[in-house]
């Protein structure tokens, strides 16, 4: 992760997202092994990293008796920011999720998603460079959701790096720049958003016959990985060009004279996360 970074850590339920949040803000504590945040060991001082880091719990912690701006003011006290620097706070985050009009109104009196829109200003109100959001879009209705992406669009083109838990693939696939997708405490995918939409592509071969050849010959090639025969071909990644792609067609081709279609397969995120579950169902 780097700054100006938004990272999508996504995962089936129970596969430790939450927990991995809690452990990088010191909430609770690895199983083995430290944790190192702007070279600050948060393990043996996880108060060290306060200033710098922002966290929205998936169940969201607000005051209802506290109107809006009595809340952001709160949160803004408890990182000893000064009057003009709140006030201005205040007005643009507000202003940017389209609260500003509700200022005086106890959280009592909102909806679950105006509550939530309240909570992530809470958390971002510090301007911290690193924000961790566990599950920041529920509750939230179409229009709100465009709100909340585009400030976390914001953030991130300030400088933020923001670590983002989310079940919705198709919403935060438009804004993401890095991928981890966990399962059962383990890592089980990590990728660069670049690198996916450049690089690694989803090729699908369709054959008569001589799979076996294929994939013999795919096993050979360095570029080409997770690979699988179907009904009718051979699945498989290939991490290059296009002009890589037509060489290594050229040579299949000359191969096996039954190949009859050589598709590169648009892949999006959901795709993605649900072929590396199927890769891991062992882990």
């Amino acid at each position: 992760m780097s700054p100006g970074s938004i990272t999508a850590v996504v995962g089936p339920n129970g596969a430790g997202k939450s927990t991995l949040f809690k452990c990088l803000i010191g909430l609770e504590s690895p199983v083995q092994g430290t944790i190192h945040i702007d070279s600050i060991n948060i393990t043996d001082n996880p108060r060290a990293i306060n200033g710098k880091i922002a966290y929205l719990a998936e169940n969201i912690g607000v005051y209802d008796q506290l109107t809006i701006r009595q809340s952001l003011n709160y949160a803004a006290s408890l990182h000893l920011m000064k009057v003009p620097d709140v006030n201005r706070s205040v007005q643009e985050l507000c202003k940017e999720l389209a609260i500003d009009d509700r200022l005086d109104v106890k959280l009592s009196k909102l909806s679950k998603g105006l509550r939530q829109c309240v909570a992530i200003a809470q958390a971002v109100i510090h301007s911290p460079s690193i924000i961790l959001l566990d599950e920041p879009s529920s509750g939230l209705d179409p229009e709100a959701r465009h709100r909340v992406i585009s400030l976390f669009k914001k953030l991130q083109q300030n400088g933020a790096t923001l670590l983002i838990s989310t079940h919705l693939l198709s919403e935060i696939e438009s804004y993401y720049s890095n991928l981890l997708i966990i399962k059962d405490g383990h890592l089980i995918r990590s990728e660069g958003v670049n690198k996916a939409q450049t690089n690694l592509t989803l090729i699908k071969l369709k054959m008569d016959e001589g799979q076996a050849l294929v994939v013999n010959e795919l096993e050979l090639n360095p570029k080409v990985s997770f690979q699988e025969r179907t009904a009718d071909g051979v699945t498989f990644y290939f991490n290059g060009d296009k002009e890589q792609q037509a060489k290594l067609l050229k040579s299949l081709v000359s191969l096996n004279s039954t190949i009859s279609s050589f598709e590169v397969v648009p892949e999006d995120l959901q795709k993605k996360y649900f072929k590396s579950m199927k890769r891991n169902r062992s882990l």
